[in-house]
């Protein structure tokens, strides 16, 4: 567009995939280091997020260490699916412990989440890390105050579990449009939605414009099938209509979703 980015302005990107997220970082001025293939990962806790997360770098071919202090959970973990992957070490220990974190070599892995139930023992383990080197480190938090504290000092990467509890709730909620629901949490009264078009909208066949006054909403990408069946992105402003099959991803103000759901409904 013609819009001017002018400084302090907030920047909102949408992505089909984590994929995509090195790109946004570069075109931000925030490089990170190039991810190896066969990452280290270090998790502390095997809580049910500890052990999602592990599942999930595991099925990427990276290699993963859990700390946890409790030992029952870490057996609980040993004894589950993903317990007997030769690349998941569990370790049942303090996290606190220097001389246990010397001995996994904690300054040579890639990647390090603290995801305990404890607020302060998650902060201070991922502040630890990142002290001895670890390029990534997030943490997952309860209190919203402490994320938004952490994130102004910008160390490491928060996550607010209340925050995913409220963003699944309302998925649900949002499920009579199938489709992607994402709050924006620098901009609470801003949401991000997506749904897939069908002979039965209004807006089928008419110009993006058209079709943003119809939906009260900003198209703010396009994904369509293409000739081979391939699924490619589109930017708005290159497509001349909306075609049944497209899934339209959308910005709106919060306050519109319900007549925005019951335009996408129709």
């Amino acid at each position: 567009g013609s819009e001017i980015i002018q400084e302090g302005q907030i920047l909102v990107f949408v992505s089909r995939s984590t994929d995509q997220f090195h790109q946004i970082t570069r075109a931000v001025g925030r490089k990170d280091e190039d991810f190896p293939d066969n990452a280290q990962v270090a998790v502390f806790g095997a809580s049910q997020f500890g052990s999602k997360l592990a599942t999930h770098y595991l099925s990427r071919g990276y290699n993963v260490v859990v700390i946890e202090p409790d030992l029952d959970a870490a057996n609980e973990l040993v004894g589950s699916p993903v317990g007997s992957s030769k690349r998941l070490d569990v370790i049942h220990g303090d996290p606190q412990d220097e001389e246990l974190l010397q001995e996994l070599g904690i300054d040579h892995h890639d990647i390090a989440v603290a995801a305990l139930d404890d607020d302060n023992l998650n902060i201070a383990i991922s502040m630890r890390a990142k002290d001895k080197g670890v390029p990534r480190t997030g943490l997952l938090l309860k209190d919203r105050a402490l994320v938004e504290a952490v994130h102004r000092i910008g160390l490491t990467r928060p996550v607010s579990r209340r925050l995913v509890t409220v963003t699944s709730i309302l998925k649900s909620i949002h499920m009579n449009v199938p489709g992607a629901y994402q709050v924006i949490p620098p901009i609470p009264a801003i949401i991000s939605i997506s749904a897939e078009v069908n002979h039965d909208h209004s807006f089928t066949g008419k110009s993006v414009k058209d079709s943003e006054r119809v939906l009260g909403a900003r198209i703010v990408m396009v994904e369509r099938h293409d000739d081979t069946g391939s699924t490619v992105m589109l930017k708005p402003h290159t497509l001349e209509s909306i075609e049944v099959g497209d899934r339209i991803y959308l910005f709106l103000a919060r306050d519109d979703l319900k007549r925005v759901e019951n335009a996408l409904e129709n």
